[in-house]
């Protein structure tokens, strides 16, 4: 099965079909196919007939899985680019800044409230996810408030839906507590124009969360 080679930023309408879709989980090794993640998508090539993508989680999960496969290229909005470049971990040092039509991740800051983010309810305008820089330690708080802001008026209410179950699902399997694991988002965007600038402008609503170990770039693991 082939690798994700091509994602077009697009408006989709994603009320036309809701289906599974097999996430391939592999330690690098083994691959195994008995996890799901329901997606909504917009058309029904199978994945790897035509190396086409139209979701993130398919790219994210090729990126976790094989981190010796990371100098795969990948033709993402036009651009020829390849896995390691694609990705950009948000960091203090703001090597982000003026990145566009991104891929961005890092950890996620979770309310220590009972519910870890209220702002999903419909009382609420806008959901706002707390972005943690990667290199900063838990220890010292938030220093950068990074956050990236959901626009509920630009986004259909199954959309909304499905990203608050992806969400919930992994911050419940964040309460296991395994080791160098931790709570990530994944998504399309732009970053801050200016270093006094907080807020990630996130595109098209691409966004994606998993409970995950982050593994570094290893072309030499074979």
């Amino acid at each position: 099965m082939g690798y994700p080679q091509k994602f077009d930023i697009k408006e989709n309408d994603f009320s036309k079909i809701n289906i599974k879709l097999p996430i391939n989980k592999t330690d690098g090794k083994n691959i195994t196919t008995d996890n799901y993640f329901d997606e909504i998508i917009s058309e029904l090539s199978p994945f790897g007939k035509k190396k086409n993508v139209s979701q993130i989680f398919q790219i994210v999960e090729f990126y976790l899985s094989f981190p010796a496969n990371r100098d795969a290229t990948i033709d993402f909005n036009g651009k020829s680019t390849n896995y390691e470049n694609l990705f950009k971990e948000i960091l203090v040092n703001r090597k982000h800044l003026n990145q566009h039509e991104q891929m961005f991740y890092t950890r996620l800051l979770i309310s220590k409230d009972r519910n870890p983010n209220k702002t999903f309810k419909d009382i609420y305008s806008k959901v706002y996810i707390k972005l943690f820089p990667g290199d900063q330690p838990e220890q010292y708080g938030q220093i950068d408030r990074y956050e990236l802001i959901i626009e509920k008026k630009d986004i259909t209410p199954t959309k909304l839906n499905l990203i608050e179950k992806n969400f919930l699902e992994e911050y419940e399997k964040s309460k296991l507590k395994k080791e160098n694991y931790s709570l990530y988002v994944f998504f399309v965007g732009n970053a801050p124009k200016s270093s006094k600038d907080r807020k990630f402008d996130l595109i098209n609503n691409y966004i994606y969360f998993e409970y995950t170990e982050v593994r570094e770039t290893n072309y030499d693991s074979f």
